[in-house]
């Protein structure tokens, strides 16, 4: 599920994540922290994160970084949110569409009660 609309947080990536190919528009790789809110039951966007090309390092440093933004604005209340980090990768590239998290993200995810999404469009 991939809402239309949020919040928009750049990943503090490594400059080759960020390279923009000129040809290119659509970003390889999207990560978004989500959840429902408490107050509205609304979805909301609560990080969202960008990267031209996508790579596992790329990868993982989204995932971990969105975690930490929606650790910092929901503070200890993520598990209200009933959150959930989804990944979407589409490219026109020859990519494996592999998804490696590390066991301290996949703690992360767990301690804030998050699901996972991925959705690989290659």
């Amino acid at each position: 599920m991939w809402p239309m609309q949020g919040g928009q947080d750049k990943a503090g990536l490594g400059a080759s994540d960020r390279a923009l190919d000129v040809e290119r528009h659509t970003p390889e790789l999207v990560v978004l922290f989500i959840g429902d809110s408490p107050d509205t039951g609304r979805e909301s966007v609560i990080a969202k994160l960008i990267c031209q090309q996508y790579s596992l390092g790329g990868l993982q440093a989204c995932v971990a970084q969105s975690i930490e933004i929606a650790r910092v604005k929901l503070e200890a209340a993520a598990a209200l949110w009933h959150p959930q980090v989804g990944i979407r990768l589409s490219s026109d590239r020859s990519v494996l569409p592999a998804l490696h998290l590390s066991a301290e993200t996949v703690q992360q995810m767990a301690s804030c009660e998050a699901s996972l999404d991925f959705d690989p469009y290659v």
